[in-house]
């Protein structure tokens, strides 16, 4: 009866420590998934960017020059959706003359990710691309 109750608490201690292993791995996978997930969104609203880019480099531009850059980041979805110009699925964008050579391009994602370029303007009359980065 000693043996078996030995090896019931040695089976119970190997099974806890299981356990815990695999709430760990399963934990660390979680982790891992949402990282990912975060980072291809990311990834996505950059690349959806270019679109953006693309329109405002030949001339379809939808300017608001009023505005503070640091307002920009504070701005909810439905200002966005009212103010600025669509430019895709679920991306709004405005502009914003820095100077008459350079623009600022400012575009927001659903998924709240504020992306900024900043666009020269070429002797052709075309903007291209100088920087980006991202907001929030």
């Amino acid at each position: 009866m000693k043996q078996t109750g030995n090896a019931l608490l040695v089976l119970l201690v190997l099974m806890t420590i299981m356990a815990s292993i695999s709430i760990d791995l399963l934990t660390t996978s979680l982790q891992e998934f949402k990282a990912t997930t975060l980072y291809n969104q990311r990834l996505d609203a950059f690349y959806q960017t270019e679109y953006c880019i693309e329109q405002v480099s030949q001339g379809q531009l939808n300017e608001n020059v009023s505005l503070k850059l640091d307002d920009l980041s504070q701005k909810p979805l439905d200002w966005w959706q009212k103010n600025g110009k669509p430019c895709g699925d679920k991306r709004w964008y405005v502009t914003q003359h820095l100077t008459a050579q350079d623009l600022l391009l400012s575009v927001y994602h659903e998924q709240h990710i504020l992306l900024q370029a900043i666009l020269k303007k070429n002797p052709g009359h075309h903007w291209r691309k100088v920087s980006w980065s991202q907001v929030y």
